[in-house]
């Protein structure tokens, strides 16, 4: 261990002066090199048939993503910031640190059994005047989970006999027999399943026959070596989740035709969530808001022409289509000219599978489209800023640019390369 420690120690100034050459400041170089990979694209586009101008604006674009990756893993080291600003970036560090969260936030059980029950069921204690919201709410939620967990008999300390749901079908005593029969067992109310257990043996009271009856259909022997455990039936592996829970309770519906042509893997979230609510037109358009008598007029504020409607935003305004027109011309796809929905139920037959680069490629050009136009709309509503359908174009090509360098899509083809200007694997 000491030659160990020694060696480390010989290593360590190396390592320092290395990472401050290669590694060091990493969020300021990300930013050196964002500006510099601008610069590039502003003198391409002043010279736009200069090769030597084209390799180097591909040059900086591939070392910006390269810093970028390293940015992550750096961030990714220091587990216990949280930091958010990669959602956008919809990376797999971003995925991770949401699961690491919600395994935090979760109540795992019940611990202050003597304060809350008091040796009493869970099922049959009454709802208190006096406590906490949180044990209320756990209490109400008795009327929907009635029977959903069950007792794994151990030794029979810790399951009532008549209150708790032990049976091999998921039923408790108490709801198939009156409480005078139960009571013609000598058994008191409160009684576990370990008062008739004896020597590791059942010992069941005799009593009226359909009580007999139910003793009878108990084919399991009890281990008096176990504690009793409580199982989830809402899931193969007996452990609850708030997922299980959701499925078993909400009105399970047909899933929507369009779910993958917006959840897409890759997709940018914030993207996505406008995409969404605009497939089920339920933006607050010009035309919903004059019916809720919010304003006055429902003119289109990116043409002045027509009335602002899903169908004409997208993409029939003039403004939005010239955008749409010129994105979607990058996907080497033939894009129908016809309304909104029909166009969105084109899409979903079409880009199906989930990695095909030019299907991924077709959905986010139309799910970036959709956001930017939306954002340029409220933007001329709000801040009173106005931009060129060119230059909305503009910004919307480079985040899907960006988007496309930061991600690992497998092989691209060579003409959308060339169409998208990306930089050489």
């Amino acid at each position: 261990m000491y030659r160990l420690t020694a060696k480390l120690r010989l290593i360590k100034h190396a390592c320092k002066s290395l990472h401050r050459q290669h590694t060091s400041h990493i969020s300021r170089r990300v930013a050196e090199a964002k500006s510099c990979w601008i610069s590039a694209q502003v003198a391409l586009d002043e010279t736009p048939g200069s090769v030597e101008l084209m390799s180097a604006e591909r040059n900086h674009a591939r070392i910006y993503s390269q810093l970028c990756k390293e940015e992550e893993a750096f961030y990714k080291q220091r587990s216990r910031i949280q930091w958010l600003s990669l959602g956008d970036r919809n990376t797999k560090f971003f995925h991770r640190s949401l699961v690491h969260r919600q395994s935090r936030n979760r109540v795992h059980g019940l611990t202050d059994e003597s304060v809350l029950l008091r040796g009493r069921s869970f099922w049959y204690i009454k709802l208190p005047t006096i406590s906490s919201w949180s044990w209320k709410k756990i209490l109400q939620s008795r009327s929907w989970c009635k029977g959903l967990f069950t007792s794994s008999i151990g030794n029979g300390m810790d399951t009532s006999l008549w209150l708790d749901y032990w049976l091999p079908d998921g039923k408790r005593i108490c709801d198939l027999l009156p409480f005078r029969v139960l009571s013609s067992t000598g058994l008191p109310w409160n009684a576990k399943v370990a008062d008739i257990i004896i020597a590791g043996r059942w010992s069941f009271p005799s009593g009226h026959q359909d009580l007999q009856q139910i003793w009878n259909s108990i084919p399991f022997h009890p281990r008096t070596h176990q504690l009793d455990a409580c199982i989830w039936t809402g899931t193969a592996a007996g452990n609850f989740t708030i997922d299980s829970a959701w499925n078993l309770l909400r009105d399970t519906r047909p899933r929507d035709s369009k779910y993958h042509l917006i959840w897409f893997p890759g997709h940018t979230p914030r993207h996505a969530f406008i995409f969404w609510i605009a497939s089920m037109d339920k933006l607050y358009t010009m035309d919903r808001l004059l019916s809720f008598r919010i304003t006055t007029t429902s003119s289109c504020i990116l043409c002045g022409v027509q009335a602002e409607t899903h169908d004409h935003l997208f993409f029939n305004c003039p403004f939005s289509s010239t955008v749409w027109r010129d994105l979607a011309a990058k996907t080497l796809y033939c894009w129908p000219n016809t309304s909104w929905q029909r166009l969105l139920q084109w899409a979903a037959s079409i880009f199906r599978k989930p990695k095909d680069f030019t299907h991924i490629l077709s959905r986010m050009v139309l799910s970036t489209t959709v956001y930017y136009i939306w954002y340029e709309r409220n933007n001329r509503i709000f801040k009173n800023a106005y931009r060129s359908p060119q230059e909305l174009r503009a910004e919307a090509y480079e985040v899907i640019r960006v988007c496309i360098m930061e991600k690992d899509y497998g092989r691209v083809p060579e003409n959308l390369k060339n169409i998208w200007g990306l930089p050489d694997s």
